[in-house]
């Protein structure tokens, strides 16, 4: 996948997992699993990277939801 439409998913799927007044804390904070880089340095830098973690966030998610 090429590294802007990385980011436009990466983008849609914060968005809509914490809001858009959530998504610019996003790009500040740090992200741990993902060498503690920020979400903006991740995004500019490694968007794959930030996007595959994000889908394994939400499938963690939803079998959490589908476990209950």
């Amino acid at each position: 996948m090429k590294a802007s439409k990385a980011r436009a998913e990466c983008k849609r799927m914060i968005i809509a997992a914490v809001g858009p007044g959530g998504y610019e804390a996003f790009l500040m904070t740090r992200q741990p699993a993902l060498e503690d880089r920020t979400g903006e340095e991740l995004l500019r830098q490694k968007p794959c990277q930030l996007l595959e973690r994000l889908r394994m966030l939400e499938s963690e998610k939803r079998e959490g939801i589908n476990d209950e």
